[in-house]
């Protein structure tokens, strides 16, 4: 958008608009001028202006969380936000808060996300019981730091997003819930819906060992039967015995799941483990072929988590590092 264009085009000149002004500029921290400059409707409302009021309202509330204001009135439409809640959050938690929400960026970036469903779960540091979860009904690229819920185990809201109106999917709980209970090594928990890891978990050989990527996964990865939409408390347990200790699961005709002790290393799992499903789906095609048994073992044992092979990374978490610094350069909106 250039500068000194209009919001919005057109009259827009609506008690709604209004509102919506109201909500991205609280009148209460701006000078009389300013209120009126608002109140002439979006439509009048440049970037120039905009500039202006944000620095009349510097002392009472942070740049860059009035121009996240504005993105939420372009990309969320009657969405209403709620201020930010800081109060009793933790350093620690407040930290986890904002990686977990980068990593929902960092998600929807790779394309590994569906729409509003999904699920990308962080342990809360302190608490054994105490996770955080998106609210059901925003999109990826929408996650902040504040909007995360805090649940317990048993799924009960110990603190709620700060968007107004919006809870937990069942679903999700279900899932993430069953192996953060289980496995208290597990920091984080990944599960998408991609179209080839869909593929993938509908094939009746599962992933094979076609590529270096895949290896990384060779003997370490679990299957999990489709029992229809996850949302029955009973189908935890067999989720658990199906998972073990692995960190990474197919569910069969429904999708992926890795977890890891950071939230970086679950998103390297995920994105390894659906690159290694794009590469056999594209493979298939053709006449693949396996590489040897020997080379099966010794390049999966060179990629095993704490394997330390030379010039081998293997939690991600160097990779983790690049992608929080290439998030930070295109939008930092997520640590609202």
């Amino acid at each position: 958008m250039r500068h000194g264009r209009s919001l919005r085009r057109g009259s827009l000149r609506t008690e709604n608009d209004h509102l919506r002004a109201e909500l991205i500029f609280p009148s209460r921290y701006l000078a009389r001028k300013d209120r009126s400059l608002i109140r002439q409707g979006p439509d009048q409302l440049s970037w120039r202006s905009v500039a202006r009021i944000t620095h009349a309202i510097v002392p009472s509330l942070l740049t860059s969380h009035i121009f996240a204001r504005a993105a939420a009135m372009a990309g969320m439409g009657r969405m209403k936000m709620m201020a930010t809640q800081t109060t009793g959050i933790s350093a620690a938690e407040r930290q986890v808060r904002e990686e977990l929400a980068a990593c929902y960026r960092i998600v929807a970036r790779y394309g590994l996300s569906d729409l509003i469903y999904n699920h990308i779960t962080a342990r809360v540091p302190g608490s054994d019981e105490h996770l955080l979860i998106n609210p059901f009904g925003v999109l990826y690229e929408e996650i902040s730091a504040s909007s995360l819920i805090k649940i317990d185990l048993a799924g009960d809201v110990i603190a709620p997003s700060s968007v107004s109106g919006l809870g937990v999917n069942r679903a999700g709980y279900v899932i993430h819930s069953a192996v953060h209970g289980a496995r208290p090594d597990v920091a984080c928990v990944i599960h998408t819906h991609t179209r080839a890891g869909c593929a993938v978990a509908a094939m009746q050989e599962g992933l094979l060992p076609l590529s270096q990527t895949a290896l990384r996964f060779y003997g370490r990865i679990g299957y999990h039967d489709f029992e229809g939409p996850a949302t029955e408390l009973a189908e935890r347990e067999r989720l658990i015995v199906n998972l073990g200790s692995h960190d990474a699961l197919i569910l069969r005709h429904h999708g992926l799941l890795t977890c890891g002790r950071t939230i970086g290393e679950a998103f390297h799992l995920m994105q390894r483990l659906d690159a290694a499903c794009q590469i056999q789906v594209a493979a298939m095609a053709g006449h693949p072929m396996l590489p040897s048994a020997e080379s099966q073992t010794r390049t999966s044992e060179m990629l095993a988590s704490g394997a330390r092979a030379p010039g081998i990374p293997a939690s991600g978490r160097i990779e983790w590092a690049a992608l929080v610094r290439q998030q930070d350069r295109i939008d930092q909106s997520y640590k609202h």
